[in-house]
């Protein structure tokens, strides 16, 4: 199959053709390695100048997008349309983006797949009048729709029966568990600290604050332990605690060592517009690495049917947060891995989906 992918560049606070991480990245490439010809025309909102690459067959490349200059990266898809031929269109990122595909998919006569990676409806774009509209609008009309979890493909349900779930992988080469002693020498943190740890955006609705509460329960209780947080802080909480070791963000490959030196890794999200649709990345990365979880129990990956070792509370809980941190503590769940969870695994059944729209 000759697909053409438009997206954006800068996603998950990285940068598509810099980092080369996630999901823009991961389901193209391994879509190449099947023996699908693609491009990867991605929007660039910030005028930053990457030369185009290959990887594993697939083309990479950034085009202007702004609000003063639309038709500049509608232009350069019509060209990318010309030069590949492709036999099919997919768009991914935003209701925007899902727009402009479907338009170029139907002026060229080819199926288009819409990848809702997350509820695009509670987007901060989404407050632009009109622009629920167009995302329901484009959902209806999609060949196919991709659904970042069962939950997300549920509340679609009533616009299209055309829906395919593709979660968000791990790369298990990159996500595995490194010697923990030697990652906690390296982090400088000592050997027989007890160690919680948080990796991901950092902002008042995700709750980051309910986490470094539940922390501080178990600090007042006597326990020695340290809350460990990787990411971009865009959040209005202060950070300064005594028991969090806040590290900013780090270079997603070189996470694993973060994560093989924690005890446990939380992921405390709560059940909003956002958080409720969601299939976060860390959870397969997490699992990766072979750390047993806490989770606070959001639809979009609580009904994912391969996990295991995951203690689960109640979401914005502080007390049950703190009593399953406890329990994970003293008596660890095994975890079987990232059953299901791989980007292979996605991408065999993003495989299968194209060919049936193409028939």
């Amino acid at each position: 199959i000759r697909f053409l992918l438009i997206c954006k560049r800068y996603y998950i606070n990285k940068d598509l053709l810099v980092d080369r991480y996630g999901r823009n990245f991961e389901l193209p490439v391994r879509l190449g390695e099947l023996g699908h010809k693609g491009f990867v025309l991605a929007a660039d909102y910030r005028r930053a100048d990457v030369e185009p690459f290959e990887e594993r067959g697939i083309r990479f490349e950034s085009s202007r997008l702004s609000v003063t200059r639309p038709l500049e990266f509608f232009r350069r898809s019509r060209e990318a349309v010309r030069s590949l031929a492709p036999e099919v269109i997919i768009a991914s990122g935003d209701t925007h983006l899902g727009l402009l595909g479907m338009v170029v998919a139907r002026l060229h006569g080819v199926p288009f797949v819409f990848d809702v990676y997350d509820n695009y409806e509670a987007f901060a774009s989404a407050r632009i009048p009109g622009m629920k509209w167009i995302f329901r609008f484009v959902v209806r009309r999609a060949n196919l729709v991709l659904c970042v979890s069962t939950a997300l493909a549920r509340k679609l349900r009533p616009l299209t029966d055309r829906t395919l779930v593709i979660g968000n992988g791990v790369d298990p080469t990159v996500f595995y568990a490194r010697d923990r002693r030697a990652a906690r020498e390296t982090l400088g943190i000592g050997a027989d600290e007890k160690v919680v740890i948080y990796v991901g955006g950092i902002t008042d609705t995700r709750g980051v604050r309910e986490l470094i509460d539940a922390i501080g329960l178990l600090v007042g209780d006597g326990i020695a332990i340290r809350l460990l947080i990787v990411g971009r802080n865009q959040s209005s909480f202060d950070l300064g605690e005594p028991w969090v070791d806040y590290r900013g963000v780090v270079p997603h490959d070189r996470v694993p060592v973060y994560l093989s030196a924690a005890d446990i890794a939380v992921l405390p999200y709560l059940p909003d517009e956002w958080g409720t649709y969601t299939h976060p990345t860390k959870l397969a990365e997490y699992m990766a690495c072979g750390v047993p979880v806490v989770a606070t129990e959001i639809l979009g990956y609580r009904e994912i049917d391969t996990l295991s070792g995951i203690r689960w509370c109640q979401p914005g809980d502080v007390g049950a947060m703190k009593s399953a941190i406890l329990d994970q503590l003293t008596q660890p769940l095994p975890t079987d891995g990232p059953f299901g969870l791989l980007w292979e695994d996605y991408v065999r059944r993003l495989d299968r989906g194209l060919a049936q729209i193409r028939r």
